[in-house]
């Protein structure tokens, strides 16, 4: 899977769950070797000295990730804290760095030669452009190619060439669901046990639950922008693509044109600025405007019920799928990124490394499903977790796509994101900013394709 040709088009998990869900010391010396016999007879050879082969140090790896909360970090010292109970020989130390930092360090740290041994890459699509720009560690020649089948395909393809390098082992991917807070809904006289199921439906009950006190908004019905799903996630709910392939983006398409319309008539209902200062007054975990009480249905990932569950345990709330144009559930109705570990090119330990990698996107991958609900790359998860919570996200990944970073324009949000801010505000329409886009990322593709 090189740079050029590779389609970045949704892959369908649903069919790989169906598929896994069908599917062990010698006598006669005295100690210090003082012959027995008289010495008029031939000597005996004096018995080895015995040593004891001293001990090795155990070897220190550290690993970078971008989780602190008191929501993740219970599971990180968990998953840890067993490694190094059973491996003396191979110490862990994790590290946190900041998840918008993440690329940014990793890579100064290969390139000022002093990298951690293991890194969550800031995303699985990218892990194969780190490795051929000779910062993630092709990992085949430390027997990782046996490994291949222990993988769903589709996760195994991204952090794979086509001439079949390896520059990271694939750790899971997400599926995002509608949260909605039950007593939000009582109060505004909407049934407590139906969510939204179309997007209309999200427009006639924010209608109700939005409350103003004169020119503030206190609470927020919804807005496609809270939370955790963005102007790609929306164009791919409405059946939508930003690329077609690598070589050819699709961003100022019709059908992503409409989007950002409808996208631009939820800010205006608000205002721009009341919109912009509602969600800036918010933050995450216990600071999260869902988790606050001030946002009647917010899109998440499946994640976020265990945020909900620790920051707020008495909060009524439904989960439902992400609500679509026409309310039919269809196979890029939610969309996934996905996560991979790669081992930093310099890493003092790349063996021991692999060694903890594996078992981070196994074992560990089995744990961290179970308390954070993300999913799994490890085919055999699905068979050992039965939480409400897993089932849920495991039946949702039939709707869900896995959505690739054009390896032509991996920056290619750095041109959307400011169109979208641009329409938001008022300053360009939709055609204007999306074709504006468009044309950049046309010439980002061409420069990297003519540097290929």
């Amino acid at each position: 899977m090189g740079m050029i040709g590779r389609k970045v088009t949704a892959v369908f998990l649903a069919s790989l769950l169906a598929a896994t869900l069908l599917a062990g010391c010698g006598g006669g010396a005295k100690k210090g070797g003082e012959s027995t016999t008289p010495q008029t007879q031939q000597p005996t050879q004096q018995q080895p000295q015995q040593t004891e082969t001293p001990k090795a140090e155990p070897v220190s790896i550290e690993f970078w990730g971008w989780w602190s909360s008191e929501t993740r970090m219970p599971t990180i010292n968990k998953i840890v804290d067993k490694w190094n109970s059973e491996h003396p020989d191979i110490q862990v130390t994790y590290t946190f760095v900041p998840f918008g930092e993440m690329n940014t360090k990793y890579l100064a740290s290969v390139a000022g030669g002093n990298p951690p041994d293991m890194v969550v890459s800031p995303d699985i699509f990218t892990s194969i452009q780190r490795g051929e720009n000779g910062q993630a560690m092709e990992l085949s020649s430390l027997g990782a190619l046996d490994l291949k089948d222990l993988y769903y395909p589709n996760f195994w393809d991204a952090v794979t060439t086509d001439d079949g390098k390896i520059y990271a082992l694939p750790w899971v991917g997400e599926t995002k669901f509608l949260y909605y807070n039950k007593q939000l809904f009582r109060e505004a006289g909407l049934d407590p046990e139906k969510g939204p199921v179309t997007w209309d439906d999200l427009w006639t009950m924010a209608e109700k639950l939005d409350k103003w006190e004169g020119s503030k908004l206190v609470q927020m019905g919804f807005h496609p922008l809270m939370g955790n799903f963005g102007f790609q996630g929306w164009v791919w709910n409405a059946g939508g693509l930003l690329f077609q392939n690598d070589e050819t983006p699709t961003i100022n398409a019709d059908k992503n044109v409409e989007v950002l319309e409808w996208i631009k008539k939820w800010t205006d209902r608000y205002g721009y600025d009341v919109f912009s200062g509602f969600k800036g007054s918010f933050g995450t975990g216990p600071q999260h405007a869902f988790i606050q009480g001030k946002i009647g249905m917010v899109v998440e990932t499946a994640t976020f019920e265990k945020e909900i569950k620790t920051n707020a345990p008495t909060l009524e709330y439904g989960v439902v799928p992400v609500p679509t144009p026409d309310g039919k559930q269809h196979q890029n109705a939610s969309y996934s990124g996905g996560f991979s570990v790669e081992l930093p090119v310099g890493s003092k330990y790349p063996q021991q490394a692999l060694e903890f990698a594996k078992y981070w996107t196994q074992e560990a991958a089995v744990i961290w499903a179970q308390e954070q609900n993300d999913f799994p790359a490890y085919t055999k998860a699905v068979e050992t977790i039965t939480t409400p919570e897993f089932k849920r996200a495991a039946d949702n990944m039939q709707y869900t796509g896995l959505i690739p970073v054009p390896l032509t324009a991996t920056n290619y949000l750095d041109f959307v994101n400011p169109a979208v801010d641009e329409v938001l505000m008022g300053n360009m329409s939709a055609k204007a900013a999306l074709d504006q886009a468009q044309s950049q990322i046309e010439d980002v593709v061409a420069e990297n394709l003519a540097g290929n």
